[in-house]
């Protein structure tokens, strides 16, 4: 499931569909299901994606050869939307954004697993998260956020103390 870091509501519609439709009536569902499937693999065991285009890669080089007819733009675009219908389809709740690191920004939207029991605009849920998975500085969170940076070392300070305490509890 997709939701909006913004809203809290599920992401139901698929951004460019026309194009994405006609890319997709280009790949067999074999095809299209192989690169589903490998996709899922990828994000199974990761809190945060970066969605990068692989298309010389099976079994993401028939996006390239056959999606795109072999056009990097149009690559980029369906790999990305792809990737977006994957995380939709997803049992498990992610949401996602544009950052930067190092004042640079990431070309690639950033994606991050979310708990579906906790509210997804909470500062105190996100700004670890994209701390310590998504390797965002305390500025760049604050941005994100829309809080100060030192609201954001507070909140860190918290987490790292919070899970102190927990694993004393588990010795």
């Amino acid at each position: 499931m997709l939701v909006s870091i913004n809203t809290g509501k599920v992401i139901r519609r698929i951004p460019h569909r026309a194009i994405y439709n006609l890319m997709r009536k280009r790949l067999s569902d074999d095809e299209f299901n192989a690169v589903k499937k490998a996709l899922n693999q990828m994000i199974d065991d990761n809190e945060i994606l970066t969605a990068g285009v692989r298309p010389l890669h099976n079994p993401f080089r028939v996006i390239y050869k056959k999606a795109a007819r072999r056009n990097n733009d149009d690559v980029s675009l369906m790999f990305g939307l792809i990737v977006w219908v994957v995380f939709m389809e997803r049992g498990d709740t992610w949401s996602f954004g544009r950052y930067e690191k190092d004042k640079m920004p990431i070309q690639k939207l950033t994606y991050f697993r979310v708990s579906p029991n906790k509210a997804l605009n909470k500062p105190d849920k996100l700004a670890p998260r994209l701390y310590f998975y998504g390797n965002l500085t305390m500025k760049e969170i604050g941005r994100v956020l829309n809080i100060s940076e030192s609201r954001v070392s507070r909140i860190l300070v918290n987490a790292v103390n919070h899970r102190r305490k927990r694993c004393k509890r588990h010795k």
